[in-house]
């Protein structure tokens, strides 16, 4: 959040459930459940309990729903194994303007922080305007 406001940078923080500490930042946007509910994407719930636990965080299954989720004129889901690869793909999406959530259960977190300087060298004097960082 400093970051952001250091550089001028709008923020959306979102939450199903707001701390009063973010409550306390600004306004509460509710949407009209009509409106929320059409923008949900489908869900297909995969039980994974009787999957090989080696199999790794991507199982078969999991990866073609994801694969199939592409599929769709304007997919719901993106599947990018790896952390450099989904940087990248985000640097040649994302354009001045867009809002980019990243929510993260493991080093995923990762990906805010490689954006952010690749967008940062982007936008340097000098750099060209679609140049993709190779020391992300």
């Amino acid at each position: 959040m400093e970051r952001s406001h250091r550089l001028g940078i709008p923020l959306l923080l979102v939450s199903p459930t707001p701390s009063q500490e973010a409550l306390n930042l600004g306004p509460l946007i509710e949407l009209p459940r009509n409106v929320e509910r059409a923008g949900w994407a489908r869900l297909e719930v995969i039980d994974l309990r009787a999957e090989d636990p080696r199999a790794g965080l991507f199982p078969g299954r999991i990866v073609a729903a994801a694969r199939a989720a592409e599929q769709i004129d304007s997919p719901a889901a993106q599947f990018i194994p790896t952390l450099d690869e989904t940087t990248r793909y985000l640097l040649e999406q994302v354009r001045p303007g867009d809002v980019v959530l990243v929510l993260s259960a493991g080093d995923a977190d990762q990906v805010s922080a490689r954006l952010f300087n690749g967008l940062k060298k982007r936008t340097q004097p000098g750099a060209e305007s679609k140049e993709i960082p190779k020391d992300l």
